[in-house]
């Protein structure tokens, strides 16, 4: 609750308050010694994204006290020294602030179900001291030993590290079979430098059914550090997901930790593996419970997956976001055929930096894709097709019937495709639902089938007018009426072709006030929750 707090009064009288929201006063950076003093009754107290660089001594005679949330406070260094008198606590949040270390006290806290802990990495101190102490000589440790494991009824458990933190990989075993006797956890987060981490911690934890349909509830495990420069995957395209696994460790992607940790998995995140040809070496029937799937910067994955003729088999079968970013090998999706439930949940498919293909999408899998609603393909710099058309072809000859296929896609993005020639020849699909296209560099896109030119439902083809220029007349003709010029000084504005055919630039002189509509109707949309980029001028 940001209220432009600077300061707050010494000891205000407050026998009787139990909540007190503070948060996001983000010039609030210090709170008088005794001004929780007669707060005896506080139960809730929210100080998350403030400048406090400490808190009062006077907070522990909050006795009553179950949630203290701090994170964001990241001028936050020290938590006060008799902070384990706090003993009906049951929620600490305490990531994003300024701790180094977690403080002892902290196991003292008897009661607490959820500990929610990052601790900031400073080179300086990891230079100058290196993995030790540098009073005592004895390794240094964020986390103090047997912390964790007083805590015996935690249900929720957040450990971020700095992968750059050195002295973790030390600590990391210990911690983790820690965290294997709290009984009562539900939900983790916790990073593994390797692999082999994960290995020690899924064998501790054999005992605790984690890994068992009645185990963890929600978990996020990230294993490896070189995904930490890929900015492209999960957390930048959706929400976080409940049971989700990312690794970028790199090699050893193929053991039985990971297929465990899979098995019990919403999304997967694969990042700069480097032995992995396809996700069919991992374990296919591994991945059935899946939901979401990242594949990014894996220099051999040639294909997702590889079935060969096995026509019966059922992959992904509640897979509903498939994401492919900077694979460069990458050749197809699917190599062979799969069962018709396969794929059928997919709503979403977002192709990046993958050159090698020519063709993203074959009839063996688009009859899959009953629910695809959006596809994006974007810097591939190889593609020719969207989709092929030529794989299988009937008894009498000719084309497949693809009438009725992809009858929920809604929207198109295809951009910097600079080898694209068709979206898929075949007359007769029908595209039934599409909405709109988005077509930015695909210099020799200029052919549409018929199709297309039919689709009853399509309002916006937005296109840059050097492209629209190169198209034939009868396409032009089809398709005018649907046409929406990106201006590429200013993208967020795009104008239409007049009635004659000829264009219709955007006015300059009222440039600005047109740019400031649309900045006004994009926070619209976003408080909105709506995706819109552009609008009619």
């Amino acid at each position: 609750m940001c209220n432009g707090f600077k300061s707050l009064p010494e000891c205000p009288e407050c026998p009787t308050t139990t909540t007190l929201l503070l948060q996001r006063n983000e010039e609030l950076d210090t709170i008088d010694d005794s001004f929780f003093a007669s707060m005896v009754q506080l139960r809730v107290l929210d100080l998350h994204h403030t400048k406090i660089e400490s808190l009062p001594s006077s907070i522990t005679k909050l006795v009553e006290l179950k949630s203290l949330y701090l994170n964001e406070c990241r001028d936050l260094v020290s938590l006060p020294e008799h902070l384990g008198k706090l003993t009906n606590l049951e929620i600490l949040d305490i990531r994003d602030t300024g701790l180094q270390s977690l403080p002892t006290e902290v196991a003292q806290l008897v009661s607490l179900r959820c500990l929610r802990v990052s601790f900031v990495y400073d080179p300086l101190i990891a230079r100058s001291n290196g993995d030790h102490n540098k009073e005592d000589n004895q390794p240094r440790r964020i986390i103090p030993h047997n912390v964790i494991g007083l805590l015996c009824h935690l249900e929720e458990l957040t450990i971020i590290v700095d992968p750059r933190e050195q002295s973790w990989n030390d600590i990391v075993t210990s911690v983790a079979k820690e965290i294997t006797n709290l009984e009562s956890l539900t939900t983790l987060f916790i990073y593994f430098p390797k692999v082999e981490f994960l290995t020690t911690f899924i064998d501790e934890s054999c005992s605790r059914r984690y890994w068992q349909d009645n185990g963890l509830r929600a978990f996020r495990i990230i294993v490896g550090s070189n995904g930490e420069n890929h900015n492209k995957g999960l957390h930048s395209s959706r929400g976080p997901a409940e049971r989700h696994l990312r690794f970028s460790a790199g090699e050893n992607v193929c053991c039985e930790a990971i297929q465990k940790v899979l098995r019990r998995s919403s999304a997967f995140e694969l990042i700069g593996n480097q032995d992995t040809k396809s996700l069919s070496d991992i374990g296919i029937d591994c991945m059935r419970s899946l939901a979401v799937c990242v594949v990014e910067g894996c220099d051999q994955i040639s294909s997702i997956i590889s079935c060969g003729s096995d026509a019966a088999r059922i992959v992904f079968p509640f897979l509903e976001k498939l994401h492919l970013v900077n694979l460069k090998s990458l050749c197809c999706i699917l190599d062979g055929s799969v069962g018709t439930q396969s794929f059928s949940k997919l709503t979403s498919i977002i192709v990046l930096e993958c050159h090698k293909f020519k063709k993203l999408i074959s009839l063996g899998m688009v009859k899959n894709l009953e629910n695809l609603k959006h596809l994006k393909i974007q810097d591939c710099l190889g593609i020719e097709e969207v989709i092929e058309t030529g794989e299988i072809q009937p008894p009498n000859g000719g084309l497949p019937n693809l009438t009725g296929f992809l009858p929920k896609l809604e929207i198109l993005e295809l951009v910097n495709l600079p080898l694209l020639v068709s979206i898929c020849k075949n007359d007769s699909l029908d595209w039934r639902s599409l909405q709109k296209i988005e077509i930015i560099d695909c210099s020799k896109l200029n052919t549409w089938s018929r199709g297309m030119y039919n689709a009853k439902h399509l309002r916006k083809i937005e296109c840059q007018e050097r492209w629209w220029g190169r198209l034939p007349d009868e396409v032009k003709g089809q398709l005018k009426k649907r046409c929406y010029f990106i201006w590429e000084e200013a993208p967020s504005v795009y104008y239409t072709p007049r009635e004659d055919g000829s264009h219709q630039p955007p006015d300059l002189r009222n440039l600005s006030d047109r740019l400031e509509q649309h900045r006004m109707r994009h926070e619209d949309s976003i408080s909105q929750g709506s995706s819109s980029r552009r609008y009619s001028p």
